[in-house]
């Protein structure tokens, strides 16, 4: 027993150096505990889930799959904000800015109809002004100019277009890139893909089943299902990379002022571990990830047993005659 346990041991401090190598600067965010207890539960999350009995007359099936799947068109909405002395001002202004940016864009290949804007806000802008009295002073709020602000609605079919349209926008001083929505065309048509991928896993299990000598083909069966998408722009997490002072700068008298300390923002896509299907796996750029969860239940008859057969035994009166005759006798 000892030198199995040594094993597992190795086996462990393994699997936790290999990760430390592979995960990037997001091993800053959490302690040397917290990556530890990280480890371990991966590990165990490897292992896969306990098997569970529903009871002797249920077999249950859950089988879950996942499927990713490369947009077919994306969605970038620019804002864009502008301060005027009046409203011909502002909106003069705003259109110098946004029209430049759109001539651009349509160099790209966007056609007038992959463009929209959508005006946000339209509001007047006040100041404080300072009034002087003999012995006090009052602040009044007057208004200044407005403030118009506007969204730039783009549509394009290739992601590497995202990079020129914020070139040309940062051009035009406009720096706010809202969102960017992910757009398939045939959701259902990935549904029902990955739909038949979990109903062909079912059939590959009843075959392991009937070599088990369980017969499940005729049985009465409950199904349930359910599904769901989940768009990248719910996938991405922030972490902040860096390391904590040294112990000798902390034991120096005075302050230590804190250097500001970036955020940065990564795309993490659903893991892997709880699905036993997976549908495309490799994704290179951020995609649209679509789970299936198929439930079958089998109400399975339990075995017929024979009931035992109560044998009553009568009781027979036999007479024997002296002539040597044998007559039944009828005795109530």
């Amino acid at each position: 027993m000892k030198p199995i346990i040594f094993t597992v041991a190795l086996l462990l401090g393994s699997c936790s150096l290999l990760q430390a190598q592979v995960s990037g600067n997001i091993n800053y965010q959490n302690s040397n505990e917290q990556r530890q207890d990280l480890a371990f539960r991966n590990l165990g999350e490897s292992l896969g889930p306990m098997a569970q009995l529903q009871g002797k007359e249920v077999l249950m099936m859950d089988i879950k799959g996942l499927m990713n799947a490369k947009a077919d068109s994306y969605l970038a909405i620019f804002n864009v904000i502008q301060l005027g002395g009046t409203a011909a001002e502002a909106e003069k202004l705003l259109s110098d800015r946004i029209g430049p940016f759109l001539s651009t864009a349509r160099e790209m290949g966007v056609r007038e109809d992959q463009i929209y804007i959508d005006m946000v806000s339209f509001v007047p802008v006040y100041e404080i002004s300072v009034e002087k009295k003999l012995f006090s002073k009052s602040y009044n709020e007057i208004p200044k100019g407005f403030e118009m602000q506007k969204n730039v609605h783009i549509l394009f079919e290739d992601s590497k277009v995202l990079d020129r349209l914020v070139t040309a926008a940062a051009q035009q001083e406009i720096y706010d890139l809202v969102k960017v929505d992910y757009f398939v065309e045939n959701t259902e048509g990935n549904i029902n893909l990955l739909r038949q991928a979990c109903i062909a896993q079912v059939k590959e299990r009843l075959k392991a089943y009937r070599e088990l000598e369980i017969a499940v083909d005729t049985v009465y069966r409950v199904v349930a299902e359910a599904s769901r998408v989940f768009y990248p722009i719910e996938r991405y997490k922030s972490y902040q990379a860096f390391s904590s002072p040294s112990i000798q700068a902390l034991s120096k008298k005075g302050e230590v002022d804190q250097a500001p300390k970036p955020k940065t923002m990564y795309y993490e896509m659903l893991p892997y571990n709880n699905f036993d299907i997976i549908l495309n796996p490799a994704m290179v750029e951020p995609s649209v990830q679509y789970s299936f969860n198929l439930k079958v239940q089998f109400f399975l008859e339990p075995p017929v047993r024979e009931i035992p057969k109560e044998i009553v035994r009568q009781k027979e009166f036999i007479w024997l005659t002296p002539q040597g005759e044998v007559r039944n006798l009828k005795v109530d």
